[in-house]
């Protein structure tokens, strides 16, 4: 259509340009519109969107559609358009947060600190008895160290409460963590768990006086496995039958009850092939103290005291003997966000997690359970039922049981 001198409107009908309809056109349009929407509001790697979309689509009208990489341009446009994270500086002190994820330790701070939560979190903290804290690197930004995490379980579910951003593995940072929760929290918790890095366990003994610090049973059986591998000593590990079973017996010494743990180490170490010796002298030093001379019973102080990577109460108490849900939630973290993102970025799908823990502590309060693992249940109650009718003369049948309890 077009407009004369005087105004009026002019109508042209050209009877040489008509079209049949493009159903397959209009599908590809759609489905790149799809994609569109999903980038939005998921965190979704592009490759994903791009799969799960292509499926609402038929082969003949791929056609219309454009490549791959211009699909995966199209995704990674569409969320910078809508976030807008802006760009990190080169140093801690020149990250910008915007303000709706903003409360830090400040911009004038060299080793800043971003810890983010909620007051609701913080009542559940103070509700809980047990914390579940730990470390994870490759989802950190590049001008941090890690993303630390204080979880909690609850009716099997792990609900991540506070994020950290650390800019190191210092006692330091990890101070300042402890120290702020402390002051924003109504009561300590009886257990904290972690893996068996000392600044962590050596701060929560510091700044939460009287609560019981528990090191991941799962790291502590992965060092003796390093040991072994450390010391050249895997091949003896697959062909020694002795070598194995004094191997698995010390895995499995941090479920004898710690009034016997000593009597049942030493027994243990007499009994012990001289090629294995090393791994007994390495637990010895690092986990129960070596003696002072050999004529007293002194011993020194560990690295990692007994209490902190002994089992036995935790089971009787149904307290998990690991850290691995909380392990196993920063994997599916990783694969959800890429490797070192922007720090607005990362905070947001803090966000998001968030909203998700929000989700299940609603469904927790409706009565909603978790099921625990068949097989998890069934090696607990084996082992409690081996607790029933323990006796310190009977250690070595309960050290085989345990040891066939765990590999079951």
């Amino acid at each position: 259509m077009h407009t004369c001198l005087n105004n009026k409107d002019i109508h042209f009908y050209n009877d040489n340009h008509f079209h049949e309809p493009q159903p397959d056109r209009a599908a590809s349009k759609l489905v790149m519109t799809n994609m569109k929407d999903r980038a939005c509001v998921t965190s979704e790697k592009p490759r994903t969107i791009i799969n799960e979309c292509l499926t609402q689509l038929l082969v003949h009208a791929a056609l219309y559609l454009s490549s791959n990489k211009n699909l995966t341009q199209l995704i990674n446009r569409t969320r910078r358009a809508i976030n807008d994270f802006g760009t990190d500086g080169k140093d801690r002190q020149q990250i910008t947060i915007k303000d709706k994820y903003k409360y830090t330790s400040g911009e004038t701070d060299e080793n800043r600190i971003i810890i983010l939560g909620t007051s609701d979190n913080l009542d559940l903290l103070s509700k809980e008895d047990a914390w579940y804290v730990d470390g994870t690197f490759n989802i950190s930004p590049d001008t941090f160290t890690q993303v630390f995490t204080v979880n909690v379980i609850i009716n099997n579910k792990n609900l991540p409460l506070v994020f950290a951003l650390l800019p190191n593995k210092q006692k330091v940072s990890y101070s300042r963590v402890f120290e702020c929760l402390v002051s924003n929290v109504s009561n300590k918790p009886k257990y904290i768990m972690s893996d068996f890095e000392k600044g962590i366990t050596s701060c929560v003994k510091e700044i939460f006086k009287g609560t019981n610090v528990g090191g991941c049973y799962f790291h502590l059986a992965s060092n003796l496995w390093k040991k072994v591998v450390n010391n050249g000593s895997r091949k003896v590990f697959r062909k020694e039958e002795v070598f194995r079973k004094f191997f698995n017996y010390l895995k499995v010494i941090p479920f004898i009850p710690i009034r016997d743990m000593i009597f049942v180490f030493n027994q243990l170490r007499k009994a012990a092939p001289n090629d294995i010796i090393f791994l007994y002298d390495y637990f010895e030093n690092n986990y129960i103290g070596g003696l002072v001379n050999e004529s007293s019973r002194t011993r020194s102080v560990p690295l990692f005291p007994i209490a902190t990577w002994n089992v036995h109460e935790r089971v009787i108490r149904d307290l998990p003997r690991s850290n691995n849900s909380l392990e196993a939630w920063h994997r599916s973290l990783a694969q959800d966000l890429s490797s070192h993102p922007n720090v607005n970025k990362c905070i947001k799908h803090f966000l998001r997690e968030q909203h998700a823990t929000e989700i299940a502590i609603e469904q927790l309060k409706s009565g909603y359970v978790f099921e625990r693992l068949k097989w998890e249940i069934k090696r607990y109650e084996a082992i409690k039922m081996l607790y029933e009718s323990y006796e310190r003369k009977n250690y070595q049948i309960v050290l085989d049981n345990l040891v066939a309890i765990l590999k079951s």
